[in-house]
């Protein structure tokens, strides 16, 4: 960090760092999120392309599945709710409409 000397926060912040080094949360979000030397990320088949399978996707299959089972349960009910209630309305507002 970059502090001006004599800055307020400077102690503060040192401590900080100095506890999260004394706890190893540095070294583990170091080793976590840092790419180390030799270590590829990808497997490279030598096509360009890397392969997919299905677990990869899995959550997100669920997601579109739940939102999508939702969506059709609320436009069944709109649908249903219209059908039932949607004259009321209708007699409702021409009273109202006329002069």
């Amino acid at each position: 960090m970059f502090l001006r000397k004599g800055s307020e926060f400077r102690n503060a912040i040192n401590y900080g760092i100095v506890k999260l080094q004394e706890t190893g949360h540095i070294r583990y979000h170091t080793i976590r999120w840092l790419p180390r030397t030799g270590y590829r990320t990808c497997e490279n088949t030598g096509d360009g392309f890397t392969s997919i399978e299905l677990h990869h996707i899995e959550t997100a299959v669920i997601f579109l599945a739940v939102a999508t089972i939702s969506a059709l349960f609320f436009l069944f009910s709109e649908i249903a709710v219209d059908w039932k209630y949607g004259h009321r309305q209708l007699v409702k507002n021409s009273i109202f409409c006329k002069p």
